[in-house]
């Protein structure tokens, strides 16, 4: 990862309503998460939060250019990363990470946004 961070733009083919994102981060499954007091099982396990998991971006939503809403996330802990936002309208959003846990590269599974329609939350876009 560089020194700056890594950034993931997703750009909607028109104006949206915003009000959440949802990421999924690598969590490494080559390593079981168990409760379990055998301890066999507990060897297998890493401590603490995976290091591949990212702990620090942010959330930068752009209207033609210009950033018209920011949400900063810290210490994430969890690989799926739900974000609710105050209702912004924007054309793209910017996920700008700037921390994993110890690993030094970001990875990301999926980017999804939701906005608040007519019936409730749809699906605005996913990458």
């Amino acid at each position: 990862m560089s020194h700056d961070g890594e950034k993931l733009v997703m750009t909607f083919p028109r104006q949206e309503r915003v009000s959440e994102i949802r990421l999924t981060f690598e969590s490494n499954f080559a390593f079981p998460i168990r409760q379990t007091m055998s301890p066999n099982r507990q060897a297998q396990q890493r401590e603490g939060v995976p290091m591949e998991l990212v702990r620090d971006f942010d959330l930068r939503f752009m209207q033609g250019g210009r950033e018209v809403g920011v949400k900063r996330v810290r210490g994430n802990h969890q690989r799926l990363c739900v974000v609710g936002v105050e209702p912004v309208i924007c054309d793209s959003v910017v996920v700008h990470v700037l921390a994993t846990n110890g690993y030094d590269r970001a990875v990301i599974h999926e980017v999804r946004a939701y906005g608040l329609g007519e019936n409730g939350r749809a699906k605005l876009s996913f990458l």
